[in-house]
């Protein structure tokens, strides 16, 4: 009986690591949860940018725009993050030029205030722009924490930066963007030959104002001409709204441009009155449409009379 009983009181011991195990775990789950967020970079001419990571919550805090401030730095909010994160630019280089609050101020000698009178600097200089950091807030959520860390070898603008992982509950991410362009040395510009505008260029017009009537389970074959009176354009022709079974191709445009005819070829399968759309453009922007009206009609089969012979008198 001991040893059984013996054997009983580990059984119960595993299953109760098992059951803390589990439970543990559950809470750990609760404790913390999976994201997914997007968000689109939009402002600045951007290079690169790297996501950064901070437990610190201090960028949550209101930002206070100085322009100038009781010191010698400006404190300016940046836009797209005006309650959080603020740049500083420290009066730290004689003739260094910066920007706060949509102004221009320079700093008229190291540790000195910045000033907006741009005549007490001369030979005032553009100054190196920082890292430009924004944030996107979790859309109801807290700053709790930023999220992860990841490098961004293209540019960002009008591009989405997607950030995945696990971490607790509410938070947000930022990123710093580089802004910073070098100035280059000015060159002598060279005399450019005037480079014809748009508005120098005539778009192509669509010839053909109507197109054949075709039969359910009929072969078709028809075409649409395009021209341009800027006759070296390379035309390109799209045909949409065809019914099933007709198809557009090939397209025939001559080596020195300024046409192009595409044809719509196929067997019907549904009978009706299509509206079909032609677009044609040029290489240099410009472009015309037009919309081609097709009948498709069930042919009628033709019913050949049984002749009848003289009546029958009956006897």
């Amino acid at each position: 009986m001991a040893p059984m009983k013996k054997q009983k009181t580990i059984v119960s011991a595993l299953w109760l690591l098992i059951s803390l195990v589990v439970i543990f775990s559950v809470a750990l789950l609760l404790q913390k949860r999976n994201f997914s967020d997007q968000s689109r970079a939009s402002s600045g001419t951007v290079l690169v940018g790297q996501l950064i990571r901070s437990t610190s919550s201090s960028l949550c805090s209101k930002c206070v725009q100085q322009c100038p401030g009781s010191d010698n730095v400006l404190h300016d909010c940046n836009p797209m993050a005006s309650n959080g994160i603020s740049i500083d630019s420290v009066c730290n280089q004689a003739g260094k030029v910066e920007t706060c609050g949509g102004k221009t101020y320079c700093c008229p000698k190291p540790k000195a205030r910045w000033t907006a009178n741009l005549t007490e600097c001369p030979g005032a200089t553009p100054a190196v722009k920082p890292l430009s950091p924004y944030r996107l807030l979790k859309k109801g959520g807290l700053c709790t924490a930023l999220v992860i860390d990841k490098d961004l070898a293209e540019p960002l603008v009008g591009q989405q930066v997607v950030a995945t992982g696990t971490l607790k509950e509410p938070y947000f991410y930022a990123s710093k963007l580089s802004s910073y362009t070098p100035t280059p040395t000015r060159t002598p510009t060279p005399t450019k030959t005037p480079t014809p505008t748009s508005s120098d260029n005539q778009p192509p017009k669509i010839i053909t104002t109507s197109l054949p009537s075709g039969y359910v389970n009929k072969s078709y074959t028809a075409s649409v001409d395009a021209s341009d009176i800027d006759t070296g354009d390379a035309l390109t022709m799209t045909i949409s709204g065809l019914p099933f079974g007709l198809n557009t191709g090939p397209c025939g445009v001559p080596v020195g441009g300024g046409k192009i005819t595409c044809y719509i070829s196929g067997t019907p399968i549904q009978s009706g009155l299509f509206n079909i759309k032609v677009y044609v453009s040029d290489n240099r922007g410009g472009s015309s449409s037009k919309s081609l009206p097709l009948s498709i009609v069930t042919q009628s089969t033709k019913v050949t009379p049984t002749p009848i012979g003289p009546p029958v008198v009956a006897r």
